[in-house]
């Protein structure tokens, strides 16, 4: 039964991140008088035994104690250099590890995707299509084009990193610019939108409330601020295991692309889920909730300026 009870969760996680297909739904036991004998699987990052005694009933396992290399299989966009505008005319901007390791986990459509069945299940078909709309930590804009197939044309962008905002190509304005210190004027904006950039933030809680702040200031008194987190729930702790191991990621691609993204930004991501509390008492001391939920490792956050 715990044989079967972890091929479960792992075919689960799979099915929410891709790649099921390459788990079978059974594996063959190797079996003497009644009892599961350990499989010894090779690390296929350093090619010596599996590392570590962590464990789930009889399977044991580990991450490879040594730094993941690039894999080999990354998507050829990912791992191509981005040309990109600047002031000073065309410039190349160099790949970045974490980036690479999105374009693994999910293409630009699945993405944009997710975003507008999010942006449906929290109440956005409500909003006017008029609404003046900022996305925060837009990123390459995936989300701006969301809210354009959602009918929404008066849309702006705010990233720190002009290598993403380079990349974007739809219609709405974007702008680098830090989320502490928008470039708004105060009540100037209906809606500010941030899918999973909070918990990038480096120093908390100082500039999480700098942020809630300056959206506070931004928006007019009608208006709302929608939030998707990453939140330590059961699913995402257990997405996080599985994503650990070494065979799991030699299986899937986005299960190894996880695993890379949560190792590049490994302090601000365990800084943003080590305070639940603060982070949702901030929230409440700038907005008034709602909609709140927390479900598949997100936390879903929807309220109006205080």
């Amino acid at each position: 039964m715990v044989f079967e009870s972890a091929l479960s969760a792992l075919r689960t996680i799979l099915r929410r991140v891709g790649n099921s297909s390459l788990i079978p739904r059974r594996l063959k036991r190797y079996t003497g008088r009644g009892h599961l004998h350990f499989i010894t699987f090779s690390c296929y990052q350093c090619h010596g035994a599996l590392h570590g005694t962590a464990s789930y009933g009889n399977l044991r396992w580990a991450a490879c104690p040594r730094k993941m290399p690039e894999s080999q299989t990354q998507n050829q966009q990912a791992s191509a250099p981005v040309v990109g505008v600047g002031t000073t005319g065309t410039q190349t901007l160099a790949p970045d590890p974490w980036e690479a390791a999105y374009l693994r986990f999910e293409t630009p459509e699945e993405e944009i995707r997710k975003f507008i069945g999010r942006l449906k299940r929290l109440g956005a078909e409500q909003w006017p299509r008029d609404a003046e709309i900022v996305e925060l930590f837009c990123g390459r804009g995936n989300g701006l084009i969301a809210l354009q197939r959602l009918g929404f044309a008066r849309l702006e962008g705010v990233d720190l990193s002009p290598r993403l905002i380079a990349q974007f190509k739809g219609s709405a304005k974007c702008t680098v610019a830090d989320c502490r210190k928008l470039p708004f004027a105060d009540r100037s904006k209906d809606v500010l939108i941030v899918q999973g950039g909070l918990h990038h933030l480096p120093t908390l809680p100082d500039d999480l409330e700098q942020s809630f702040a300056e959206m506070q200031r931004v928006l007019r008194k009608d208006g709302r601020v929608m939030f998707v987190e990453p939140w330590r729930t059961p699913f995402l702790t257990l997405a996080h295991f599985i994503s650990e191991i070494s065979l799991v990621r030699r299986l899937s691609n986005k299960m190894d692309a996880l695993a890379t993204m949560t190792a590049h930004e490994i302090r601000t991501y365990t800084q943003w889920l080590t305070n639940p509390d603060m982070i949702r008492a901030l929230a409440r001391k700038y907005f008034v909730p709602v909609h709140e939920s927390f479900a598949w490792g997100k936390w879903n956050f929807v309220g109006t300026p205080r």
